[in-house]
């Protein structure tokens, strides 16, 4: 476990020391805030993605999400967050190959988990192949793939493993649809 958090940390790290490098995407629009429904963020989540290594016809992407959902006293809380390699396959259509980690927190609503307090606190792989459209100039985003979900670990001692009285699968197939904007470049 510990070891995946530091292969993310080292790969993410070094995506960023090159991404300052490169000289030929001065002309892009890098920032991306979209809201995915389902997907690595399940149930939703809000997102912001930044390319951070750009060339023609391929560019690498980090993404971090997150959701709050109150309902009544069983918040639910989630955390995507992702590394994508995108591939231009048209003019503003990319094919989307990732993974990352998906931290997800919310009341257990059991009958006899609630009237013990427990929590469930699970940690997810999340896997992404999909699709995306996206101008280099900025503008209207959208996404949509294949987003299953693993799961690595449970935080919960003993575990509970419920949510709903109903186990939590370790792998859960989701597809995500995204929406947002990517703004645009300014110019200097």
């Amino acid at each position: 476990m510990k070891k995946l958090i530091l292969i993310l940390a080292i790969i993410i790290s070094t995506i960023s020391l090159m991404a300052q490098s490169e000289k030929d995407s001065s002309s892009i629009s890098r920032h991306t805030i979209f809201f995915e429904i389902l997907g690595s963020g399940f149930p939703a989540s809000l997102n912001y993605d930044i390319i951070l290594i750009y060339k023609e016809s391929i560019h690498v992407s980090g993404r971090v999400g997150g959701f709050l959902f109150p309902r009544g006293s069983f918040p639910l809380l989630t955390v995507p967050i992702e590394v994508n390699f995108s591939v231009n396959i048209g003019k503003e259509l990319y094919m989307v190959l990732g993974a990352g980690l998906s931290y997800i927190w919310g009341g257990v609503s059991c009958s006899d988990c609630t009237k013990l307090g427990y929590n469930s606190s699970t940690l997810f792989t999340n896997f992404r192949v999909g699709i995306k459209y996206q101008k280099k100039s900025g503008g209207i985003f959208f996404s949509a793939g294949l987003t299953p979900l693993i799961r690595i670990h449970e935080f919960n001692d003993p575990p509970v493993m419920l949510i709903d009285e109903v186990e939590v699968m370790k792998f859960l197939p989701m597809v995500g649809i995204g929406a947002g904007y990517t703004f645009k470049k300014r110019n200097k």
